[in-house]
C-alpha cells in the first residue's frame, strides 16, 4: 500500500510547452497550495527567498490526503479501491462518489499547472496517475539525539515496569470500549413509527409547526390524487379529507403559525398554487403552476414563498421567491431563463432563511445539490453526479442536509455537511421525500419502494393479453429492445448492484453482462444490423451524460465523440452509420464513419425512431406525433388529440403503437398511420406503465415489449436516528 506524503513537496508540469510554466508548493498540514509564478522553484531552494505565491488555495483535509496519495505513488498508477481503503477507511459505499467528487476537485485546483491536460489522468479499468512531477525535500541522514533529560527521566521503568502498566492500560481500555460499545448499540438503533397505514401511496408529508398534524398527499388506484390531514395527537381521529375529487393534488406546506397550508392544485387543465385557509376552508389562487407536484418551501419568518413553476412565458420552469405580504404576490425569478444547462426541481429554505437548498438536474441521468445564498446572489455546488434526488431538507443545525437519492433502482438517505461536503449514509433504505419536523431533529419521510420489469403484450387479431413479465427475478430490469437480426433483448439491469447493460434471448434465457461501469447506464438501442449497441451513462464528473458504443462481438465500448455535455435518448439512422440525440441546440447528428463535427438540425426534438426513411418523433414546442424525410418541413403524423405521449410508443411501417394515459386508467392503443383508423388494444391500471420507459416491437412474433411499474406502495413514517 503507498504511503500518504506527509511533508511539504512540490509539483510541476511534466513537459509543458508553455514559456512561462508554473511551480505548486503543497503543504499537507496546513491544506494548502501555494502556486508561484514564471521561473521554476527548486524544492532546494532557501524557503526564506521564496517570492510571494501568485495564488494561494485551500483544500478539504480529504482532498489534500487524496493528493498526497497520489503524489506518493506517482508516476504509477493507484486504484480506486486502494485509493478508497486509505482515504475513506474501505467504506466503498461513501468512497464511491467522494473519490469522484475529490478527483473532479483537484482537477480543477491542479488546472494551473497543465492547462492542456487534466492534471490527474483517469486510467480506464484500473485507477487514477498524478500527471505532474512530483519533487519531494531532500531527506536529511542524521538521526537527531534524545535530550539527555528525556533519558534521565525514562531511566527508572524498567522491562518488568512496562510489561506490568502495558497490561493495567490494555485491561482499561477493554473495559471502556466494551462499555463505550454497548452505549453506542443502544444509542445507535434507528426508531421508525409508521403513521399511515392505508392502502395506496401516501407522499410529501409535512408537520405543523406546534407538532400536532401532519397533511400529505395521498392516491389510490383509479381515484384523484388529494391532501389529507391527520391528528398526531389522536390515534383514534378520522384522517380529513382536504381537497376535491374534481381537482389534484400531491404536495403542501404549513403556513408559520399552521392556520394555512400551501399547494399546487390542478383542476380543468388548469394549475395554480393555492392557499387554503383550515378554520374556513377559502381557498386563495396565487401564481400558475407547472405541476401538481411542484416543489414550494416557506422562510421561516413566513412572508417568502419560494416555489418552482414558469411564470412570464418563460420556457424552463425555474425557482420564484413569492412576496406573500404583497396583495398581487409580487415575485423574482433565481432561476436563469434560457440555455441554462440545468433545471431546478426541489428546494428548501435554510432553518436562517438565507439561503436555499436546491436539487438540480444537469442531464436527463445527473443532478446534483447547490446552496444558493438569497443575499449575494452566489451559489456553491457541493455534490458531484448523483442520480435520482427525491426530496431536500436542512436540519435544524443549519449546516447539515438530508436528501434521498434513488440510486440504480435503491433509495436511500444521505446526510450532507454544506461546510466540509462530507456526506454519510443513514443506513435506511426506502426513503423519499424527507423532511425534518419543524424544530426537532427527527423526520418524517414516504417510504419508496417500486419494482420494475421488462413485460411483453402478445399481439393478436382477436385477443390482446395482459403484460407478462420476461424476467421473474427481483431486481429491476428496464428499457428493452429488440433486434430482428440477433432475435435479442438490449435491457438495464441493477442485479449487480448498479445498472448495467444486459442482453437475453427474448424470453429473458440466458442473459448475458456487456458493461461493468458502475455508474449510471440508460436507454440502449440496437444498430441496425444488431452490431452495436448505443447507450448513455454519466461522465466522469458526474455532471452530465455521454453516448457510448458497445460491439456486441468484441464488448469494446468507446465513446462517441461529443462537446455537449447533455444528451437526449440516442437513437439510430437506418444505415447504422449516423446516431442522433437531442442536446442543448435541439437535434444533432453524430456521423460515426467520419468523425466529422456533430451536424445540428434544430428540430426541438423529444423523443425519436426511424421506421425506414421516415424519421418520425415527439416534440418539446408542439404536441402530437411528427415526421419528416428531411425534405420541406415536419408533418404532423398523429394530432394530439389522439396521440399526447413522449417516451411510449413505437412506429413500425404503418403501425404506431402508444401509450394513452387518463387520470384513472392507462390504456396501449395501436394507430394505422396509413388508414388513418385508431383501435384501444388493453386498458391497465394508472400507473403500470413507467412515464420514462420505452415501447419495442417483435413484428414477427407479435410482441410488444414495455417497461412495466409495480404499483407503488408508501406510508408515511417518522425516523428518529442517532445520526441526526
Amino acid at each position: 500500500m503507498t504511503t500518504i506524503i506527509t511533508t511539504e513537496f512540490w509539483l510541476r508540469d511534466l513537459g509543458s510547452d508553455l514559456m512561462q510554466p508554473m511551480s505548486c508548493k503543497v503543504v499537507p498540514n496546513e491544506h494548502c497550495l501555494h502556486f508561484y509564478p514564471s521561473e521554476p522553484v527548486l524544492a532546494s531552494q532557501d524557503q526564506d527567498s521564496l517570492p510571494e505565491p501568485t495564488l494561494t488555495v485551500s483544500l478539504q483535509a480529504k482532498f489534500m490526503e487524496l493528493l498526497c496519495a497520489l503524489a506518493a505513488a506517482a508516476p504509477e498508477v493507484v486504484s480506486r479501491d486502494q485509493l478508497i481503503l486509505q482515504i475513506w477507511d474501505g467504506n466503498q459505499y461513501v468512497g464511491e462518489k467522494a473519490l469522484t467528487n475529490a478527483i473532479w476537485h483537484l482537477r480543477q485546483q491542479l488546472a494551473e499547472l497543465t492547462p492542456a491536460n487534466d492534471a490527474i489522468a483517469t486510467v480506464r479499468k484500473r485507477g487514477y496517475r498524478l500527471a505532474l512531477d512530483v519533487v519531494r525535500p531532500p531527506v536529511s541522514d542524521t538521526v537527531p539525539e534524545m535530550p539527555t533529560v528525556m533519558v534521565t527521566k525514562l531511566a527508572w521503568l524498567r522491562p518488568w515496569h512496562i510489561r506490568g502498566l502495558v497490561v493495567v492500560l490494555v485491561s482499561w481500555l477493554a473495559w471502556t470500549c466494551y462499555h463505550l460499545w454497548g452505549d453506542y448499540q443502544q444509542l445507535a438503533t434507528p426508531t421508525l413509527t409508521t403513521l399511515t397505514h392505508d392502502p395506496g401511496s401516501e407522499r410529501f408529508p409535512e408537520v405543523s409547526h406546534d407538532h400536532r398534524w401532519l397533511v400529505y398527499g395521498a392516491y389510490q388506484p383509479g381515484k384523484s390524487a388529494n391532501l389529507y390531514l391527520k391528528s398526531l395527537t389522536d390515534e383514534e381521529a378520522s384522517v380529513r379529507r382536504l381537497t376535491s375529487d374534481s381537482s389534484r393534488e400531491y404536495r403542501a406546506i404549513w403556513s408559520i403559525d399552521d392556520s394555512s397550508i400551501y399547494y399546487a392544485s390542478r383542476s380543468l387543465h388548469q394549475c395554480w398554487f393555492t392557499r387554503f385557509i383550515l378554520a374556513t376552508g377559502e381557498t386563495e389562487q396565487i401564481l400558475p403552476c407547472s405541476s401538481t407536484n411542484s416543489a414550494l418551501s416557506i422562510s421561516p419568518d413566513g412572508r417568502r414563498l419560494a416555489i418552482i413553476s414558469s411564470l412570464d412565458n418563460s420556457e424552463v420552469s425555474g425557482i420564484y421567491l413569492v412576496d406573500l405580504d404583497d396583495e398581487n404576490f409580487n415575485y423574482q425569478r433565481l432561476s436563469c431563463e434560457q440555455d441554462c444547462g440545468y433545471r431546478d426541481r426541489d428546494m428548501a429554505f435554510s432553518p436562517d432563511g438565507t439561503r436555499l437548498a436546491i436539487a438540480r438536474r444537469f442531464s436527463n441521468i445527473s443532478e446534483d445539490i447547490i446552496v444558493y445564498d438569497l443575499a449575494t446572489q452566489t451559489e456553491q455546488r457541493l455534490t458531484n453526479g448523483l442520480e435520482d434526488i427525491q426530496g431536500v431538507s436542512w436540519h435544524p443545525d443549519g449546516r447539515r442536509v438530508v436528501y434521498s437519492q434513488e440510486k440504480s433502482g435503491q433509495t436511500q438517505a444521505y446526510v450532507l455537511d454544506s461546510d466540509s461536503g462530507d456526506i454519510h449514509s443513514l443506513g435506511i433504505e426506502q426513503i423519499s421525500y424527507p423532511k425534518f419536523i419543524p424544530e426537532s431533529t427527527e423526520l418524517v419521510f414516504a417510504n419508496y419502494l417500486r419494482r420494475y420489469n421488462v413485460s411483453a403484450i402478445k399481439l393478436d387479431n382477436d385477443y390482446v393479453y395482459a403484460p407478462f413479465p420476461v424476467f421473474h427475478q427481483q431486481h429491476n430490469t428496464r428499457d428493452a429492445h429488440y433486434s430482428p437480426q440477433n432475435h435479442r433483448l438490449v435491457y438495464i439491469s441493477n442485479q449487480t448492484g448498479y445498472y448495467e447493460i444486459w442482453t437475453s434471448d427474448l424470453d429473458g434465457s440466458h442473459p448475458l453482462q456487456h458493461t461493468d461501469l458502475k455508474r449510471r447506464v440508460a436507454y440502449p438501442r440496437w444498430s441496425e444490423d444488431g452490431q452495436q449497441v448505443s447507450f448513455l451513462a454519466q461522465d466522469d464528473q458526474g455532471s452530465g451524460n455521454r453516448i457510448y458504443l458497445l460491439n456486441i462481438r468484441s464488448g469494446r465500448i468507446s465513446m462517441v465523440s461529443s462537446v455537449y455535455r447533455d444528451h437526449s435518448r440516442p437513437f439510430w439512422s437506418t444505415d447504422g452509420k449516423t446516431l442522433y440525440a437531442s442536446t442543448e441546440d435541439n437535434l444533432v447528428a453524430f456521423d460515426l464513419d467520419t468523425q466529422t463535427p456533430p451536424t445540428r438540425i434544430g428540430i426541438d426534438l423529444h423523443h425519436g425512431m426511424f421506421s425506414g426513411d421516415t424519421l418520425y418523433f415527439t416534440r418539446g414546442d408542439k404536441p402530437g406525433l411528427w415526421r419528416w424525410q428531411f425534405v420541406g418541413e415536419p408533418q404532423l403524423a398523429v394530432a394530439d388529440s389522439i396521440f399526447d405521449e413522449d417516451y411510449n410508443w413505437v412506429v413500425s411501417g404503418n403501425d404506431l403503437w402508444f401509450r394513452d394515459r387518463q387520470s384513472d386508467y392507462q390504456q396501449i392503443n395501436h394507430y394505422d398511420l396509413q388508414q388513418q383508423q385508431l383501435t384501444p388494444l388493453i386498458r391497465l391500471e394508472p400507473s403500470s406503465l413507467s412515464s420514462f420507459g420505452s415501447f419495442s416491437v417483435d413484428t414477427h412474433n407479435k410482441r410488444l415489449f414495455v417497461t412495466e411499474a409495480g404499483v407503488p406502495q408508501r406510508d408515511i413514517i417518522k425516523l428518529t436516528h442517532p445520526a441526526l
